[in-house]
């Protein structure tokens, strides 16, 4: 449950910034992560010999793999539950319509 937490804090992220990076400032180093900035070796190297290590990484990754498809599915959810635009064959010289909110305040 703790990485699956710490996936989803470091992964999903609302306007460019992850709960992590609002909280910390970036997000959190993980041993034997090769994408980062500078990986650490040593922590890759032990996560192939030790078990413990091992076993931590491959929860790690299959935590971060679930908030990954969890974030795709609702992505696709919400594009399938999209209005989709019909296509209109316009002219030149057409007459056309566009609909725009205004941005009322009270006594103005």
């Amino acid at each position: 449950m703790v990485h699956a937490q710490s996936a989803k804090n470091a992964l999903l992220s609302v306007a460019g910034v992850s709960p992590y990076q609002k909280v910390f400032g970036r997000n959190p180093r993980l041993p034997a992560d090769l994408l980062q900035d500078n990986p650490d070796l040593n922590a890759i190297e032990s996560a192939d010999s030790d078990t413990a290590m091992d076993k931590a990484h491959s929860i790690r990754m299959a935590a971060r793999k679930a908030v990954l498809e969890a974030k795709d599915n609702r992505a696709l959810k919400a594009a399938i539950r999209a209005r989709p635009r019909p296509h209109r064959p316009f002219q030149s010289g057409d007459w056309i319509y566009y609909w725009r909110t205004q941005k009322w305040n009270k006594g103005e």
